[in-house]
């Protein structure tokens, strides 16, 4: 739902759950002033709020700190971790019908590497 709206199906499909359970869980966050609706006819358009973008990005910051805290309490080569949770964070966030992260395929070269390092796949 990042910076782009969805029709209750299109996020249903988006989240990976039943159509059905869409509007529950958008009376929900649309409860806690999460999410907006706009209709037009009979399409009713659903995008996060201003809170909602804020909350978004307070989870992700909270989650980058915490995978952070645990590479740092890591003996591996933390170059090599950091690379694959990079690639790993964009291919979810490519899976979950949002925009990819740039940080990952920016450093992507044509040869298929990342920082120098063979792409996993």
């Amino acid at each position: 739902m990042e910076r782009s709206d969805h029709n209750l199906t299109g996020l249903a499909k988006a989240l990976g759950t039943s159509p059905s359970s869409a509007p529950r869980l958008c009376d929900r966050l649309d409860q806690r002033g999460l999410i907006e609706r706009m209709a037009s006819g009979r399409l009713v358009t659903i995008h996060l709020s201003a809170s909602g973008e804020k909350l978004l990005q307070a989870t992700r910051e909270h989650r980058r700190h915490l995978l952070r805290q645990a590479l740092t309490d890591t003996g591996a080569d933390q170059s090599i971790l950091q690379d694959a949770l990079g690639q790993l964070c964009a291919l979810l966030t490519a899976l979950s019908g949002t925009t990819a992260a740039h940080n990952s395929s920016a450093d992507k070269g044509a040869s298929g590497e990342v920082n120098g390092r063979p792409a996993l796949s």
